[in-house]
């Protein structure tokens, strides 16, 4: 009976392990989506361009979306999420529950950090672990975990 409990035990531990591990960012209702990544033969889309060790992934939505589902987080090094001009600041929070730590301004664009709580990659910045950053330019949001990588 004990080595059924701890077969339990171990099994339970495991699966707890594998979902945190593979935790990716949640996003909905975006236009398109970059996934940067370390690996150069994903086969998730045409448009690829490789920048240092790094190659980005150029998706639309749907490429997006199923990509997610085929590939695992550590095939993944950060996405950057495009939505259009038709959202708010308070949309993010509501939607995601992001908790919004910081806000700053670079050349003119809204520059917003915070922590979302179910994805594990982070990076500590000023003492305050973040995990993504929000931009608003004018014209669009974009939204970058753990960063945008790619510029705004």
């Amino acid at each position: 009976m004990k080595r059924m409990i701890a077969f339990i035990f171990v099994v339970f531990m495991f699966l707890g392990v594998a979902y945190f591990k593979d935790s990716l960012p949640k996003a909905e209702d975006y236009e398109r989506a970059v996934i940067i990544s370390k690996f150069d033969n994903l086969e998730i889309c045409d448009e690829i361009i490789q920048s240092g060790s790094d190659f980005y992934y150029y998706l639309n939505f749907k490429e997006c979306q199923s990509a997610l589902k085929s590939l695992g987080s550590e095939k993944i090094s950060g996405i950057v999420y495009y939505y259009d001009n038709s959202f708010d600041l308070n949309y993010f929070k509501r939607k995601f529950g992001y908790n919004m730590t910081d806000k700053t301004m670079v050349e003119d664009c809204q520059v917003y950090y915070g922590y979302d709580k179910d994805y594990c990659d982070f990076r500590v910045i000023d003492g305050k672990k973040m995990n993504f950053q929000l931009v608003y330019d004018g014209n669009c949001w974009i939204l970058g975990y753990p960063m945008i990588i790619i510029g705004f």
